[in-house]
């Protein structure tokens, strides 16, 4: 998958009641039940209901924020990976230019990995490092240069776009 087909743009819709049936409209009797649906935008479908605490992180804003910043310090889009319909997206940063000493003759290549979700598995992930793979069953070795995380609460200054590049930033 392409970067670009990870950036789709969602949109908050109330999850309301009037009694016991639900509507997407908003009638006069139409209560709040305190929680939204997340919705694709380019094909309707649903891919949550969370709280109305919970904020949303677009993926297009979060690339618009951190690949100018990883462009800037050598590094490429590696892998681009988007699960269950877009509820959750990964992407891999390669920085070909540099290599990082995991074992003895062992060197590799530094990563930076983000993650982002829409039904609150993943909050907005960041992990740099260097590591290779040892196992098929998925074991690593490596080193851990950077990370940081931000939970998707309306609340959560750290949210904002100036703060998440600070953090891409101090990984890169």
């Amino acid at each position: 998958m392409n970067i670009t087909e990870s950036t789709f743009k969602v949109k908050e819709i109330p999850a309301i009641t009037t009694g016991n049936t639900w509507s997407d409209s908003f009638p006069e009797s139409a209560t709040n039940t305190g929680h939204k649906f997340i919705v694709r935008e380019d094909n309707g479908r649903i891919l949550s209901c969370m709280t109305n605490d919970y904020k949303i992180v677009q993926n297009n804003d979060l690339i618009d924020i951190v690949n100018p910043i990883i462009k800037d310090q050598g590094g490429t889009i590696e892998d681009c990976e988007v699960f269950s319909d877009g509820r959750r997206s990964k992407w891999t940063w390669k920085f070909n230019d540099n290599k990082v000493k995991v074992d003895r003759d062992d060197a590799v290549s530094p990563t930076i990995d983000i993650w982002n979700s829409y039904d609150g598995t993943v909050s907005v992930n960041i992990l740099a490092g260097a590591f290779r793979f040892v196992c098929s069953n998925g074991m690593v070795i490596g080193y851990i240069l950077g990370k940081a995380n931000f939970r998707h609460l309306k609340s959560n200054m750290s949210l904002e776009a100036d703060e998440i590049a600070k953090a891409v930033q101090k990984t890169v």
